[in-house]
């Protein structure tokens, strides 16, 4: 079987009633609304998120690209960005993987302008970090720089 070619995307989705957002390098854990993801970010761009893994542990890499989908009642991608680091932490009850995400300050303002809605992408991921399919990963792509 052949190595996926790099950077891989995955759609990870954030339930803005009963997630949480984790800042990378701090025991900082925020409720998942959209407006804490928005002000987290605004506050500094240099912000990196530490984020749990309950799907794909070992397909994502470093360097791979998480698109951020707030589900219901948002219903989108609001951000994308690229794992920098991807570790096992045992030091609290949920999943132990976990990657850092350095979010893209530039192609996230503009799907806060913008959002891939659900009608758009046309399927809702249920659990994190979900790989895109061929037919999603095609509006992905859309949005990133030279591929319009």
């Amino acid at each position: 079987m052949s190595n996926p070619q790099r950077p891989l995307h995955f759609l990870y989705p954030i339930n803005p009633k009963h997630g949480t957002l984790g800042i990378a390098g701090s025991k900082k854990i925020l409720p998942a609304s959209l407006e804490n993801f928005k002000n987290t970010l605004n506050n500094s761009w240099d912000t990196e998120m530490g984020w749990w893994l309950t799907k794909n542990i070992g397909l994502i890499e470093k360097g791979d690209f998480i698109w951020a989908y707030f589900t219901l009642p948002i219903s989108g991608v609001q951000g994308v960005g690229k794992v920098q680091k991807k570790w096992v932490d045992d030091s609290h009850a949920g999943p132990p993987t976990v990657i850092r995400i350095k979010w893209d300050k530039t192609l996230t303002k503009k799907l806060w302008k913008s959002p891939i809605t659900f009608k758009e992408l046309g399927y809702a991921p249920r659990n994190a970090a979900i790989h895109a399919y061929p037919k999603y990963q095609k509006v992905l792509d859309a949005r990133l720089p030279g591929n319009k």
